[in-house]
């Protein structure tokens, strides 16, 4: 794979993660 395309996957990856703990962290507050 060309490094673009590695880093395009690492940040949506990344995106998603923070994403999903960014909703874990509110459900965790709203309980």
């Amino acid at each position: 794979m060309s490094p673009r395309i590695c880093g395009l996957m690492c940040g949506f990856v990344r995106d998603m993660c923070s994403l999903l703990l960014s909703r874990g962290l509110l459900d965790v507050d709203a309980g």
